[in-house]
């Protein structure tokens, strides 16, 4: 053994020297020997499962590291492991582990090796097994190049599933706007849509009133004086919070001081239950739109200023009939 070392020069001896104590010392320490690792089929299917068995017998000193779910286990891909109690005799300790693997790759030879870590005196040292191969299994048989992909396949119905999750989530990320949007635009909204609630309902007294007075001058105006006398009070109802509909002439006059009014109310009494002239009471109609109009531009002003819209807004729903 000692021969080929008189052919080194000086500054070659001591490198190889390294070397060669360094075997020395891993023979004396118990880590030549390499662990262990071989698949336990010779065949495997695309995607099927497959057991890697990988052994270690070591020094019971020492303190040895297997691969853990962390590991690539490239070209197969982790599903489980079942790790073995350590078993210690005069031998050494023997450590082992059973990893079931799986693999999408379509080579026809498929290798594996693993690594088992060291640690002593805080330092560690990386030993590999020797990589085991397992052959992939050919499930059609002969060339393929003759088949042709069915083009005629009958659907699969799939039964639908409700999203509970994306559900809940969407209608609490719903209500978190909804509030947010109340809290910072909520009495402008408010009055917004107060100001077109009131528009919508001239706009329909107005239609309804019209129509009745061009009928009021037809054949049958006392009843159609009438009508238009009753959609005038409703309308005054919703506008200044009275009871208008059950109020008599008398009690709108003294609620709504106005000369105008007080004399278009009695023509269109006495067209009513006198039998007078309908001509004077067409006129009245006039009189109780432009009151009707006055109240309604007070009430959206009223509306526009206010600074707060109260929850309990005005009891219309009860008034209407």
């Amino acid at each position: 053994m000692f021969v080929p070392f008189i052919f080194f020069k000086t500054k070659q001896l001591f490198p190889l020297l390294f070397v060669i104590l360094g075997v020395i010392g891993l023979n004396n320490s118990g880590l030549a020997q390499k662990p262990k690792g071989r698949f336990l089929s010779d065949s495997l299917s695309i995607g099927k499962p497959i057991q890697f068995a990988l052994s270690y017998r070591h020094s019971s000193s020492l303190d040895v590291f297997f691969p853990d779910t962390l590991h690539d286990f490239s070209p197969f891909e982790f599903v489980s492991w079942q790790p073995f109690t350590t078993q210690t005799n005069e031998r050494g300790s023997l450590d082992s582990v059973v990893y079931t693997l799986r693999t999408f790759e379509i080579d026809a030879v498929q290798r594996l090796k693993l690594p088992v870590i060291i640690l002593k005196n805080n330092d560690s040292l990386v030993v590999y097994t020797t990589p085991d191969s397992v052959v992939l299994r050919q499930l059609i048989k002969g060339s393929t190049k003759h088949l042709r992909p069915l083009t005629n396949l009958p659907f699969m119905p799939l039964e639908q599933e409700i999203n509970y999750p994306f559900i809940l989530f969407g209608t609490f990320i719903f209500c978190v706007l909804v509030a947010i949007i109340n809290w910072i635009f909520g009495d402008g909204i408010k009055k917004w849509l107060r100001v077109f609630q009131l528009l919508q309902r001239d706009l329909d007294f107005s239609r309804n009133f019209n129509r009745l007075r061009r009928v009021s001058s037809g054949k049958i105006p006392t009843v159609n004086l009438e009508k238009a006398l009753v959609l005038w009070k409703k309308y005054m109802e919703r506008l200044e919070r009275k009871p208008f509909s059950s109020f008599t002439t008398k009690e709108i006059i003294d609620t709504l001081p106005d000369d105008r009014l007080a004399e278009a109310l009695k023509a269109i009494d006495m067209a009513i239950y006198g039998g007078a002239n309908a001509n004077r009471a067409m006129d009245s109609l006039e009189t109780l739109k432009n009151i009707a109009n006055r109240s309604y531009l007070r009430r959206r002003i009223e509306v526009r200023k206010r600074k707060k819209i109260a929850q309990t807004e005005e009891n219309e729903e009860g008034l209407k009939s």
